[in-house]
């Protein structure tokens, strides 16, 4: 791995890792939200937790996690600007995070919870991340354009970790994320 001149001593693991292929997706959200407005992340992890808490800048993150163990791992890094929260289903997620974001991340384990998810946020948050989006497309029949004006799926680099990519899909309702290009090979 190397270090990466885009965020000092963060080692970017989007070639090498499945459970990181949606790195620069994510990188470039946070870059290109429009406010000020916290990010949220929904299921804490090495691959998503650091690179969020490392890009945000002074933009508050709430990191929220159904697994107490798990989140003891990120817990470290809690400051008065960078928040955990533990929930214990679906119901505590959509009923205590009801604000609006800039950003939000949506990979948390349970995949009914990432679908919910999906649709909850869909106008409070300027722009969402869902990694893993095929399998809500397949297994759960999800037209993301049933709820985004805008959509846009990147797959990572070849060869693909899983046959399927995974890949990674940003929505909104206010950013045309259709624009965007993101060329993985930038992320070093």
């Amino acid at each position: 791995m190397t270090h990466s001149p885009l965020i000092p001593g963060f080692n970017w693991t989007h070639r090498t890792d499945a459970y990181g292929t949606h790195q620069p997706v994510l990188f470039e959200a946070i870059k290109r939200k429009l406010s000020v407005l916290p990010i949220l992340e929904l299921g804490c992890g090495f691959n998503s937790t650091l690179l969020i808490h490392a890009a945000a800048g002074d933009t508050t993150v709430v990191t929220v996690e159904s697994d107490d163990e798990w989140l003891k791992k990120f817990k470290h890094l809690e400051t008065e600007t960078r928040q955990f929260s533990i929930v214990g289903s679906l119901d505590d997620i959509i009923h205590r995070f009801k604000g609006q974001y800039s950003v939000v991340f949506i990979d948390q384990g349970r995949w009914e919870s990432r679908a919910s998810c999906v649709v909850h946020f869909n106008l409070s948050a300027e722009i969402v991340v869902l990694h893993d989006s095929d399998y809500l497309e397949r297994e759960f029949h999800m037209n993301f354009s049933d709820h985004y004006k805008y959509v846009k799926t990147f797959m990572p680099l070849e060869p693909f970790p899983y046959m399927t990519g995974p890949p990674t899909t940003i929505m909104s309702n206010y950013v045309d994320v259709t624009q965007w290009e993101i060329n993985y090979e930038d992320y070093k």
